[in-house]
């Protein structure tokens, strides 16, 4: 049962253990950009005291997950390298995916990105840039919203069944994160579940009517390919 912790006046609910839950916070408080933090940053973004995340900090240290600079800083620690590599190896069927992609790019001459739902975002897992010179620019570890943009949706579509006639449809957004930028979108499924969405993007003057029924199809023919696949697992 989730347990609750009181720290400055906010009451969160942590899952099973309470220590860990919190040095788990601790970690999550870093985004994309952010190179060093501040104690206080850190107890404003996770809401505990400065003496909790002390504590747990140390033990943070002790596995190299966390580094503590001369100037009291903290940084993520080069241990969260080796196990990010790991995670993404393990991922399943991390070599058809990584394949699917660049032949992807290759036909629609845009980028191409495997996204996965966290939580209240969609994470970039594997991505292929385009060689062009203008182009969109996402890196892998990057979360973007779930309600904005082709494949956040795609994600939220929980309810679609893989063996429905429309299961595979594609999603475009035109300028709806960035209103200089599009994507198309489908869904990859594993026994009927949404487990991950193909994307392309790139600059929105490139999808025309003509090439965006080209890449509709070429992004199905791959989250086709993919979802067969994965139902092997």
């Amino acid at each position: 049962m989730p347990r609750k912790a009181k720290s400055e006046g906010i009451v969160t609910e942590l899952p099973g253990v309470a220590a860990v839950s919190r040095a788990l916070c601790i970690l999550s408080a870093f985004q994309q950009g952010d190179q060093k933090l501040a104690l206080a940053e850190i107890a404003r973004r996770v809401g505990l005291y400065k003496s909790t995340i002390s504590r747990l900090t140390e033990s943070l240290e002790a596995y190299g997950m966390l580094v503590r600079d001369e100037d009291g800083t903290f940084r993520l620690g080069t241990e969260l390298i080796r196990l990010g590599a790991i995670a993404r190896n393990s991922v399943s069927r991390h070599p058809e995916i990584h394949a699917a992609l660049n032949q992807l790019m290759e036909t629609t001459g845009e980028s191409a990105t495997y996204y996965v739902r966290r939580d209240k975002f969609r994470l970039a897992l594997f991505r292929i840039d385009s060689p062009r010179t203008i182009r969109d620019h996402i890196k892998v570890g990057d979360l973007l919203p779930l309600d904005r943009g082709a494949a956040g949706r795609v994600l939220l579509a929980e309810g679609t069944n893989g063996s429905s006639p429309s299961a595979f449809d594609t999603i475009i957004s035109l300028g709806e994160r960035d209103p200089e930028v599009a994507a198309i979108a489908g869904p990859v499924y594993a026994h009927d579940r949404i487990v991950g969405a193909l994307s392309v993007s790139g600059p929105i003057g490139r999808f025309t009517k003509t090439n965006v029924r080209k890449m509709s199809q070429a992004v199905e023919e791959k989250c086709r390919y993919l979802s067969s696949l994965l139902v092997l697992d």
